[in-house]
């Protein structure tokens, strides 16, 4: 499975931890096991029917960062390489009811700079 297409997953299905952990960690951001354990106890204090896309993308919404408080449970530094991640997959998420499924997986080749390893889908 292509990091592109772990993109297109979690934008189709936000629980699904196995796309999300690749997703986030390629290219490199910054964020490693420290991390993904300081997220993974901010989501744990979430309510349950949010998933791990609707828990990231709250990094960067500002009503629901101050309702969630995510400063309690996540590491500065983690916080910050989340928020990034954030609102680099938001860009691409608020585009999947406009856009065409391939369409879309280009803007995730083209916005997360992951051609070189998926250089198996322009072939």
């Amino acid at each position: 499975m292509t990091i592109s297409l772990c993109f297109i997953k979690l934008i189709y299905n936000g629980r699904d931890e196995a796309s999300f952990n690749r997703a986030v960690k390629t290219p490199p951001r910054g964020i490693g096991p420290t991390t993904l354990s300081d997220f993974k106890s901010f989501c744990d204090s979430l309510p349950t029917e949010m998933s791990l896309v609707d828990a990231v993308l709250s990094l960067t919404n500002e009503d629901l960062s101050e309702r969630y408080n995510p400063d309690e449970k996540i590491s500065r530094r983690s916080l910050k390489a989340l928020r990034k991640f954030s609102g680099d997959f938001r860009t691409i998420y608020d585009l999947k009811g406009v856009l065409k499924i391939g369409d879309l997986l280009q803007k995730v080749i083209d916005s997360q700079k992951v051609r070189s390893t998926d250089d198996s889908l322009s072939t």
